[in-house]
């Protein structure tokens, strides 16, 4: 559920008022046994939900990037304080020709803020550039890739960094040129005075070097995480993959003046019927559809649905991805089979229910014992039991470094219902890329009111 806060309510408010509309019995809604609200309603911002999962990276990146920054100041407030320490007889000159130690200072300030006016201008005009070409090398399936830019709220923001900087790298240095006694500024050379300074200087270049060192390891270990990210099995074949999403309409398959499940028939005609017009396009090995994708962009709930087996009490179960799809989808993708059979043309509505499962759900529930032929439980309770007739390999659904792989497959024909949007996806023996007009086209031939999206 998504609602609007109304002015002054804050998120616990909220909260607890939910909490007491949902444990409210109501006998026109009876609940099930298992929809026990232990712990009531999750009340979260909707930034903060959609942001949650780049908002670690995002927080990575930025502390690289304070590191950096720091590491620069560090280096021009220590060229800084060398170069003071070389004008201190002209300050000291200076203050006995009427000076005040204020306008030193301020003199200071002034050549540390145009170090840094120029520095901004050129970090701007560097980063201008390179959000374009990123733009520009970026993908054309990005989501919101017109949104990257810099806004005016960039450049103030730099604007303010630049300004705190200057000040702070100009007042360090004045700090220590206020504090000597002219007389002895006007009597001591240069690299005497410099001198002084020296232990100032040694701490801010140890302060630089482990500065350095950190960012370092960080980067270090960044790139040992993505070289183990990058060598995680998906659980299929990702390469020459094209998937299309296709959202069927629901006026017109759930209004049909016929008998009940009509729509949900009409629906699945129609994905076989553009799933035989897909096969048929030149360049395309194999075909299938599914409910789910994996490592897609939906979120867990959406195919995420209760499984029991036969041994089991009618308290306990297990939270499985369920996956509807089409003959063929295993092969499709490159999900192994371990043991057992695949779901193929002859599991048909009329045909004994069966299903697959993923090797994770066997281990867990089965352990060394084989699950071939054990009967099972997916979503509603009052329907037939479905048998188990193969084992496939783990498939990351959420995401590469998650491990929730415990999956049952259904064909679309013995799921209790027929899904709304199936996701196509299509082996190409070159570039997926080439292959989205006709791929496109071939499912419009079938009907054109349906939307497609293709995700490469």
């Amino acid at each position: 559920m998504v609602g609007r806060l109304k002015p002054g309510v804050t998120r616990s408010e909220a909260a607890d008022e939910l909490n007491q509309i949902a444990r409210t019995p109501w006998p026109q809604f009876p609940r099930p046994h298992w929809a026990r609200l232990s712990h009531g309603l999750i009340v979260d911002s909707l930034q903060d939900d959609i942001a949650h999962t780049v908002r670690p990276a995002l927080l990575a990146v930025l502390g690289a990037v304070i590191l950096v920054l720091v590491i620069a100041c560090v280096n021009v407030v220590n060229l800084l304080l060398a170069r003071s320490g070389q004008r201190n007889a002209e300050f000291a000159v200076r203050g006995a020709l009427g000076a005040s130690k204020r306008r030193i200072v301020c003199q200071f300030v002034t050549d540390s803020m145009l170090l840094a006016c120029l520095g901004g201008a050129l970090g701007i005009a560097a980063a201008f550039g390179g959000v374009r070409m990123i733009v520009a090398l970026s993908p054309a399936n990005l989501p919101r890739l017109d949104a990257i830019r810099l806004d005016p709220a960039a450049f103030l923001f730099a604007f303010a960094i630049t300004t705190v900087i200057g000040v702070a790298a100009g007042v360090i240095p004045a700090l220590h040129i206020s504090r000597n006694d002219l007389q002895t500024g006007l009597r001591q050379s240069s690299s005497r005075v410099a001198g002084t300074h020296l232990w100032t200087r040694r701490v801010l270049v140890v302060s630089e070097v482990a500065l350095a060192l950190v960012l370092l390891v960080s980067a270090g270990l960044l790139l040992r995480s993505m070289e183990q990210l990058l060598r995680v099995n998906p659980g299929f074949e990702p390469f020459h993959l094209l998937t299309m999403q296709v959202v069927t309409s629901g006026h017109e398959f759930d209004n049909l003046p016929s008998a009940p499940g009509a729509g949900d028939r009409a629906r699945r005609r129609f994905f076989e019927q553009a799933l035989d017009a897909v096969r048929r396009v030149p360049g395309v090995e194999q075909a299938a559809f599914t409910s789910a994708l994996p490592l897609s962009d939906d979120p867990p709930v959406v195919a995420q649905y209760g499984a029991q087996f036969e041994d089991m009490d009618a308290q306990s179960g297990y939270n499985v991805f369920r996956y509807a799809v089409s003959p063929g989808y295993c092969q499709t993708m490159g999900i192994p089979l371990l043991s057992g059979l695949l779901l193929d043309e002859r599991d048909t509505a009329d045909a004994p229910q069966a299903a697959l499962i993923s090797v994770s759900l066997a281990r867990r529930h089965f352990g060394k014992r084989n699950p071939i032929g054990s009967r099972l439980h997916v979503g509603p309770q009052n329907r037939p039991w479905y048998t188990v007739v193969g084992i496939v390999g783990d498939v990351k659904q959420t995401s590469l470094a998650l491990d929730q792989e415990d999956a049952v497959y259904l064909s679309t024909e013995q799921t209790w219902f027929a899904d709304d949007t199936l996701s196509f996806v299509i082996r190409t023996r070159g570039d997926p890329a080439v292959l989205v007009p006709a791929a496109r086209a071939a499912i419009w031939s079938v009907d054109r009111n349906q939307p497609t999206r293709a995700i490469l």
